[in-house]
Formats: C-alpha cells, structure tokens, sequence
C-alpha cells in the first residue's frame, strides 16, 4: 500500500478560508455544532452524518452540523466527496485546519452553539527518557497541547458542551484525561 505524500500543514489564509467556506455551507447554521479536531479521512462523523448513524450514547443531538478539521487537504478533499456523495454535505462539512484555528473560527461562530469536540485518535507521544525515537514528544507536536486543551475548555464552558477523547494508547488516554482536567474541561 503505498503511504500518502506528506504535505506541510495549511497556510492560515488558506485555512481560514476553508473554514469560512464549511462553516457558512451548512444549510441551517443554528444548529448546534460539533467538532472533529484532527478528523483525517472524517469516518467518524460521516458515521454520526448518516440518518441511521450512531448518535454518541445522547451526546451528539439528533439534528446538528458536523465539522471536520485536518491538517491533511487530502483527508479532507476525500471526506468531502464522501460527504457529497452520501447526500449528507448539508449538516458534514471538513476543512483542511489546524485543531487551533478550527475551534477558534466555531467559537466565533454566532450562528451556532457548540455542542461538542472529538478528538480521537491522535499520535502518541514518546515516553519521556526513551520510547519509540518515531514518535513525537510532547513539546514537539503532539496533537492535544495544555494550550488547545485550555482552548477547548474555555469554549466549552461558554456553550456547555462536551469533550470526547479516544485513544487506543492507556498512557495517552490517562494523561490526555488528567490534563483535561487541569484545563477545567466539562
């Protein structure tokens, strides 16, 4: 199988841009919103997009918009189309974005209240003094930084959503937990 091309992440003007095109895209925009922060190829919430789809044990509401942000214009182009083809470009929108900007452009939205923030799934972090050298460490680009972290909870705080992380990793899901915490995340 052969890997995808790395790319270099989006220039903010450009991903500014992406974000106002999906945000302003979705047919109601009093919806309420939720976010996939790091989405990659935006499985996640197609699934959550599809009439039939799983609706997050009552997290997620029956009726809203879905945001997918990646880094990767690839993985958003494909989910897109996937979106498109699917029928379900009305309320599952995705823009190639940082998690930082993404979650900036939906907390100034005045349209819509957030209902809740996905991340899942993100690359582990090497353990500190050793672990996997491929890995990234904390200071230099793991995904879920106290700084987003802080981000999330405060926009959080102010619409009284959620905060879904997953992780098939125990270190990173226990830590990614207690640091949530610190940032005072619902």
């Amino acid at each position: 199988a052969a890997a995808l091309p790395k790319e270099a992440p989006p220039r903010d003007a450009d991903a500014d841009a992406a974000l106002a095109l999906a945000l302003g895209g979705f047919d109601d925009p009093r919806l309420p919103l939720v976010l996939d922060l790091g989405c990659g190829f935006g499985t996640s919430l197609l699934s959550l997009s599809r009439p039939a789809g799983p609706v997050g044990a009552g997290l997620v509401p029956p009726r809203c918009n879905l945001l997918g942000c990646d880094s990767s214009a690839l993985k958003t182009a494909f989910a897109t189309g996937t979106a498109s083809r699917w029928g379900t470009a009305a309320t599952a929108r995705f823009a190639s974005a940082s998690a930082e900007r993404c979650l900036a452009a939906a907390a100034s939205s005045s349209t819509s209240r957030l209902a809740g923030v996905l991340v899942q799934f993100p690359t582990p972090y090497r353990a500190p003094g050793g672990g996997n050298a491929q890995l990234p460490t904390r200071e230099e680009g793991y995904m879920l930084p106290p700084s987003l972290l802080a981000e999330i909870a405060a926009a959080l705080r102010d619409s009284g959503g959620w905060l879904l992380f997953q992780s098939n990793v125990e270190d990173v899901a226990v830590e990614a937990r207690a640091a949530a915490e610190r940032a005072g995340t619902p």
